[in-house]
């Protein structure tokens, strides 16, 4: 989980992204999410009733959590990198679909449309790239949208992972610990993601 954490960051400091990447980095991380979710519902069963349906309801947000972010997070660096920044859309990915010969490729690319669809709520969008070319104005945007980003990404994989690690190893403490994690996750921070959702909005002006 950690080191899940920091391939993204690594593959754009190394400038070797690439939507396959970004389509398998999506798939581990909501593979290890189920993994972990999973793990804890079968131990706090042990001391919480219902303890299942309280890690489900944490896994659901967790898994809206991690689209929303990765939406603005995308939004973010379509308009402040040139290259590699651009925002995928519905639309440019059935036109890859139909360009691809490859059966494997397209059932990959099927999965990311569907994901970008849930992202975005419409099916069909011409966004493509938003890059700011004007250096003035690309500043400004980063000054406003970098404070917001900043809080947005507790909702990303990392805030959660970074909760989940803390919870498991304070259970010496309080055997039941990992369940503050899921009550942290199901109050305050589905609070933020209504917040995310609703200032977010902000990117259309760009």
């Amino acid at each position: 989980m950690i080191l899940d954490c920091a391939d993204g960051q690594l593959a754009r400091m190394k400038n070797q992204q690439s939507r396959l990447g970004r389509i398998l980095d999506g798939l581990a991380d909501y593979t290890t999410a189920i993994a972990v979710h999973a793990g804890m519902a079968i131990y706090l069963s042990r001391y919480i009733y219902g303890a299942w349906i309280w890690v489900l309801a944490a896994a659901v947000s967790m898994g809206l959590h991690c689209i929303l972010f990765d939406y603005r997070k995308q939004q973010f660096l379509s308009r402040v990198i040139r290259k590699g920044g651009e925002l995928d859309s519905p639309q440019r990915i059935s036109n890859r679909i139909k360009q691809s010969d490859s059966t494997l490729e397209r059932s990959f690319l099927k999965i990311y449309r569907l994901y970008l669809t849930l992202q975005s709520g419409k099916a069909k969008s011409g966004d493509e790239n938003y890059f700011l070319e004007d250096p003035s104005k690309r500043a400004k945007f980063i000054s406003k949208a970098g404070p917001f980003m900043r809080k947005a990404r507790l909702l990303g994989p990392a805030g959660h992972n970074f909760l989940i690690f803390l919870s498991l190893i304070l259970t010496p403490l309080a055997a039941e610990m990992p369940f503050f994690y899921i009550l942290l996750i199901i109050l305050p921070f589905n609070l933020l993601f209504l917040f995310v959702l609703v200032r977010g909005r902000f990117f259309k002006s760009w």
